[in-house]
């Protein structure tokens, strides 16, 4: 029996020798099939050899259930080892068994269907059959298991092809986030950076050319946002492409100074990279944004064409100290002798890490302004103060800097100051400015501040900070409706994007801001909807 084993393996051994030269073609060959395995095996048999059979048999099992079997595939192992230095080690290096005559050899890291197209091509018959039906495949998930089985096997042929149908396969946007699952899924491994970068780039090109507006790319990621890391990578893609001004066919004007694109059409603003329409002016201080018929202050950037008149309106609701004359109010306390004069508190202001600011008012003045002071300080409930003691209040869950900024706008006689003041405050500060105005029912001041935030600029700019203060004030009963305001002037303002490079420019500046950005979008899409609607 051991003889009759050995006189297999020398017949084995003899036959490879004798189609040593074919396997030495075979490694520098383009395609699998210029060996004519037919004439081979045609060949061995007239020769009586053993070889003609198949000697080897592929198995391929259920990956949840062991026991049962999904398929296999015979073939021969001296024509494998033909291709494939792996196989040729396999199955007659120093370690290969020889005792069954039909060796059975399990697979588990790969797919039936991949495996066997594998062996299909390697194959093949000379009018290239399975070739030509394999160049119309187009299922990338088959096509990379493949190109590792030919990775694997080290078949030079084999992987040439697969890689030559990866650079013609369609791709577009309905298949692009798919593409882009295996692309990310293979990308890491040894030989396939290449590839896959050279596919996602083809995708990113692809669905670039296929967007035509700002509201295409909103459409794509509002269908499409459940796959939030996918479409991560798909807008970095093509972001890439905006930057090298590669996008919808359409030469971009690139800023040299910050490496954002803007359309043909749109000026630039050559030191920050941030456009601003034709109509508008930059306020060269500040930053905002006035249409050229607005009064400018070049100071702070506030806007007081019609404050005046807003001034006139709200005087009549008693809301500033000058309409209520509180000088008389004190010489007419001095004269009576009352301690009135001499009240004052002291408010100790705790900031979130526990550290204390104080600032001291006159007890009488606030309540004269405030039904919220008065009650504090001159209900029933409240203590009296004695002559020259200072009321000392505690304030918790407030900003120090805004609480003080109220105190002192209160004081304030001058509306110029008023306006200075306030002018200079950013949206988050006015938003908590009008929430203590709120609270302590000072309605002439909660309209000087929404006033000021009605003219605040708006833009892609500044979208995710504004949304970001946006979504802190919210749900506050008394702050819902500005929100609700601000955030639809932002939307109109952001959603003027120009086209697809824009939004995608937004999604680059703002990538770690990926839940406002997702909110943003969010109302952009909203938005679209709702003027198609109309329409």
């Amino acid at each position: 029996m051991a003889k009759h084993n050995s006189q297999i393996e020398f017949q084995k051994q003899l036959t490879l020798t004798k189609f040593s030269f074919l396997y030495l073609f075979s490694e520098k060959m383009a395609q699998l099939n210029k060996l004519d395995f037919f004439k081979i095996l045609e060949n061995a048999q007239k020769e009586g050899s053993e070889t003609s059979f198949p000697d080897v048999n592929f198995q391929f099992f259920d990956k949840d259930n062991e026991d049962v079997l999904v398929g296999s595939i015979q073939a021969h192992k001296f024509l494998l080892s033909l291709v494939s230095l792996v196989f040729k080690q396999q199955f007659f290096g120093a370690f290969a068994s020889s005792e069954q005559e039909i060796e059975v050899v399990k697979i588990e890291d790969c797919s039936y269907e991949a495996f066997k197209l594998m062996i299909e091509l390697i194959y093949d018959d000379p009018y290239d059959k399975q070739e030509k039906a394999f160049l119309c495949r187009d299922d990338f998930g088959l096509l990379f298991e493949l190109l590792i089985l030919a990775e694997k096997y080290q078949i030079e042929g084999l992987s040439y092809l697969v890689k030559s149908r990866l650079e013609t396969v369609p791709v577009s946007v309905s298949n692009a986030l798919k593409v882009l699952e295996i692309t990310e899924q293979y990308k890491d491994l040894l030989n396939f950076e290449a590839t896959c970068f050279a596919l996602s780039r083809r995708v990113a090109r692809a669905v670039c050319n296929s967007w035509k507006s700002s509201a295409d790319v909103l459409s794509f990621w509002s269908l499409n946002k459940s796959k939030t890391e996918l479409i991560n990578v798909l807008f970095e893609k093509c972001s890439l492409l905006a930057v090298e001004g590669i996008f919808n066919n359409k030469v971009l004007n690139r800023n040299t100074t910050s490496g954002l694109l803007f359309p043909n059409n749109q000026a630039q603003n050559t030191t920050t990279g941030f456009s601003f329409s034709s109509h508008q002016a930059p306020n060269t201080t500040s930053g905002l944004l006035f249409s050229n018929n607005q009064a400018q202050n070049t100071t702070t950037g506030f806007s007081f064409s019609s404050y005046q008149a807003l001034v006139k309106t709200l005087r009549i609701r008693n809301f500033k100290l000058k309409s209520v004359d509180y000088q008389k109010i004190l010489e007419h306390l001095n004269a009576e002798n009352t301690e009135e004069k001499f009240h004052v508190v002291e408010f100790k202001i705790l900031d979130q890490d526990g550290k204390v600011e104080s600032i001291r008012a006159n007890k009488l003045l606030l309540s004269l302004v405030s039904f919220s002071f008065r009650s504090s300080f001159y209900s029933v409930a409240s203590v009296k103060n004695k002559k020259d003691e200072v009321h000392v209040l505690t304030v918790e869950n407030v900003p120090p800097k805004e609480f003080k900024t109220m105190i002192n706008i209160i004081h304030e006689s001058k509306d110029e100051n008023i306006k200075t003041e306030v002018g200079k405050m950013d949206l988050n500060s006015l938003l908590v400015l009008l929430t203590l105005f709120n609270k302590h029912f000072l309605a002439g001041f909660s309209e000087i501040v929404r006033y000021r935030i009605s003219q605040i600029s708006l833009s892609a700019k500044n979208a995710i900070e504004v949304l970001a203060a946006i979504k802190r004030y919210e749900n506050d009963s008394n702050l819902a409706s500005t929100c609700i305001d601000l955030k639809q002037r932002l939307t109109r303002a952001v959603n003027s994007w120009s086209s697809p490079a824009d939004v995608l420019n937004f999604w680059a500046a703002n990538r770690n801001n990926i839940d406002l950005v997702t909110e943003m979008f969010d109302s952009c899409v909203l938005a679209n909807k709702n003027m198609n609607f109309s329409k």
